[in-house]
């Protein structure tokens, strides 16, 4: 499977008070990080909503390590089977996609958006 590498074990233990690592660096990346949510929070402007996408997948990919290949092709199949599942079939069961549905109606930084620019 996989494990959870130092570096997030240390997150998981800063209540604790065992991870002593704050530098200037870190303080400008968490207000800069701070700066971007709360001007998403406030406009909901699809390039702030990008950002924070953009940085929660390089966070899960930082963050999680993975032991082999095969375990890395096996979670990929899974999550196509799960897309699979919810575009198309769901639509049969549930007579509209929940999908479609949550991807239109879902306000959150959890999708990446590019507006139509229409001349």
């Amino acid at each position: 499977m996989f494990k959870f590498p130092k570096k997030m074990r240390c997150l998981m233990e800063i209540e604790w008070g065992k991870c002593r690592g704050f530098n200037i660096e870190n303080i400008i990346n968490f207000l800069l990080c701070m700066f971007v949510l709360v001007v998403w929070l406030i406009t909901r402007h699809w390039f702030f909503n990008d950002i924070l996408a953009v940085a929660l997948v390089f966070f899960m990919l930082k963050m999680i390590k993975l032991n082999s290949y095969k375990v890395g092709l096996i979670l990929l199949i899974l999550l196509l089977l799960y897309d699979v599942f919810w575009v198309y079939l769901t639509p049969h069961l549930f007579r509209s996609s929940v999908m479609a549905i949550v991807a239109q109606k879902l306000n959150l930084p959890i999708k990446i958006e590019l507006p139509l620019i229409v001349s």
